[in-house]
């Protein structure tokens, strides 16, 4: 295997300015990155880190004072090496490699400030850098790890990662099996059936069994809505979940003329142990937009759920957006559209976003040439603009700010 080494970046906060929009907002972006960098494409956030994926490294983000600032770039160094998996959880990274010498899946944790690799979890994976559809997912304890290509579930006992069986009902060939997630102790596989004329999609449910110590298929979870299965229609391209909280994303559903995909985002609460769809979100704006994919990418924390609309227009066509949703008296209700201050034509700005019990993040990994660029926001503005700002016990005003940041390091310097 080859020696891992590390990828280090300077940062430099170019300016510092008052806006019009009163948000903070905070970017980085390249000018040394170059074409097809994708800066942005996954992304994910664990307390006052946020972890970073582009095309050959992950940079990791770490919030100090209210400003967010690179800490770290973790990669092999080595173009042909791929990343095409990142999550963190528990102060545990974790990251997939691929090329055609290596395919593994490692962690990191920090030591000395940091981020060193502690396991390769395991070296047998496969994946696709173009398809955003997740593969490997991490619980929210950093204890599980479930991947779907190939099907296999890890749990660290404290010392090692240890592979658990996992029983599947029937076998899910490769081309019929598209994400999986790991959600309040239970592993969801996205899966679709083809009956010649349409592609049906659903989530299989696996939970631990501990009788037999093995996870055994549980339940399924399909949309209530009929008009769902018809092509192009996805339901499951995204899933996240908290407390007795189920959201699937469905970003291709057709909209308004059945024709337009700006997409939804169904909602589930469990009700007498099972899930039961109790609402159907779209963006405010829907009728407005023309394929905005609106649910491509999901991220909850506490109260705030935040969607992604990476082909939104505002700027021109996928220009993108994301859309924050508050949970107010048992309602998920829009508060917020957020587009980045200078969205550009193509940016797809939403593409990946996060959320914290601060802070969300938002990728546009297609911004600058396939650059890309990422954007943190403070959550306490969204709902102090919003109109739901009196029914608040603060509503004064939050500080007129804004950071740029402008990566300018050398991706071709490593040490």
């Amino acid at each position: 295997m080859k020696h891992f080494t590390l990828v280090v970046f300077t940062l430099f906060l170019s300016c510092l300015f008052a806006q019009d929009d009163n948000y903070f907002e905070q970017q980085f972006e390249s000018d040394s990155l170059g074409f097809g960098a994708l800066m942005g494409f996954r992304l994910d956030m664990d307390g006052e880190f946020s972890v970073v994926q582009n095309r050959t490294w992950v940079e990791v983000f770490k919030e100090s004072d209210g400003v967010w600032e690179s800490q770290q770039t973790i990669g092999y160094g080595e173009e042909n090496i791929e990343v095409i998996a990142t999550k963190i959880a528990n102060s545990t990274i974790l990251i997939g490699y691929q090329s055609v010498g290596i395919n593994e899946l490692a962690t990191y944790k920090q030591e000395n400030d940091v981020w060193v690799k502690k396991d390769i979890v395991t070296d047998y994976l496969y994946g696709d850098l173009s398809d955003n559809i997740n593969e490997i997912t991490i619980s929210s304890n950093g204890d599980v790890i479930f991947l779907t290509s190939p099907i296999l579930l890890f749990r660290y006992n404290g010392t090692e990662w240890l592979q658990e069986n996992f029983v599947l009902t029937e076998y899910i060939p490769p081309y019929h099996r598209h994400a999986g997630y790991f959600v309040d102790e239970t592993a969801y596989i996205l899966r679709d059936f083809d009956n010649n004329q349409f592609t049906f999609y659903f989530l299989d449910a696996y939970e631990f069994n501990d009788e037999s110590q093995s996870w055994e298929f549980a339940y399924q979870i399909m949309p209530n809505d009929t008009t769902t299965n018809q092509p192009e229609s996805v339901f499951g391209f995204s899933l996240v979940g908290i407390d007795d909280y189920l959201f699937v994303g469905e970003p291709t559903k057709a909209g308004h003329d059945n024709q337009h995909h700006q997409g939804y985002v169904n909602v589930y609460e469990k009700i007498n142990d099972s899930y039961t769809q109790v609402d159907r979100l779209q963006a405010s704006d829907s009728e407005e937009g023309f394929s905005d994919y609106f649910g491509s990418t999901l991220d909850v924390y506490g109260n705030y759920l935040i969607v992604g609309a990476p082909y939104a227009n505002d700027a021109g066509a996928s220009s993108g957006a994301v859309y924050i949703f508050e949970n107010i008296n048992g309602e998920w209700t829009e508060i917020k559209k957020i587009i980045s201050s200078d969205l550009n034509i193509f940016d797809n700005f939403g593409w990946s976003s996060a959320i914290n019990d601060e802070y969300f993040v938002v990728g546009a990994m297609a911004r600058e040439g396939l650059e890309g660029g990422v954007y943190f926001y403070r959550i306490e503005d969204m709902f102090l603009h919003s109109e739901f700002a009196a029914d608040r016990s603060d509503t004064s005003s939050p500080k007129v700010i804004q950071f740029n940041s402008i990566c300018i390091g050398d991706p071709t310097s490593y040490l």
